[in-house]
């Protein structure tokens, strides 16, 4: 008679099953890796997971962007710092994009003057495109390194508060500013 060995069964404690996911979540473990670790059997990893909804590399996304913003700010600086220069960026962008523009419209005027110089001044308009998209993407690829978006470079406007200004309002205003400087203190303590 053959001897067969009786399978054994383990059961894990919440901490390991939170280890196991943890493990499973972040992506740096398989599910024969986690169940040869922890001495159960693949089947037994996959039914839990599947019960507890815990979804393979689900958290590797969220570890990943928290190491770059601490990449970021430890090579850049704080946000302040980051958003200086890429405003910085944004000014230079700025800059060189009229310089290019400036040139398409001496070749445009030099064209409209002569159209017969287009075909010679063909090269000249390609090489302007290819240097305002390569200016663009320097730019975009400078925000992205200082982990900016596109609206935390653009300065912010100011606001502007309209109100609707009764009789009386109007009436306050005139009898206390005569020569069109001062203001009331009731309108000025409003504004």
């Amino acid at each position: 008679m053959s001897e067969t060995s009786k399978r054994t069964y383990r059961r894990l404690l919440p901490e390991e099953w939170s280890a196991a996911r943890g493990l499973w979540e972040s992506g740096r473990a398989t599910v024969a890796e986690i169940a040869t670790e922890f001495g159960v059997s693949e089947r037994a990893i996959q039914m839990r997971f599947k019960k507890d909804g815990a979804v393979k590399g689900s958290t590797a996304a969220d570890l990943s962007a928290s190491v770059a913003h601490a990449v970021v700010s430890a090579e850049f600086g704080s946000i302040e710092d980051r958003i200086e220069k890429g405003r910085h960026a944004r000014a230079g962008s700025f800059t060189l994009a009229g310089k290019i523009e400036a040139c398409l419209s001496i070749i445009v005027d030099d064209i409209s003057a002569d159209p017969s110089t287009a075909y010679r001044h063909g090269q000249s308009l390609k090489a302007l495109e290819r240097a305002m998209a390569t200016a663009e993407r320097g730019f975009l690829l400078k925000e992205k390194a200082l982990g900016l978006t596109a609206a935390e470079t653009i300065d912010p406007l100011p606001i502007i508060e309209i109100r609707d200004l009764g009789e009386s309002d109007i009436e306050a205003i005139r009898a206390v500013n005569d020569d069109g400087d001062d203001l009331p203190d009731a309108a000025a303590a409003d504004v």
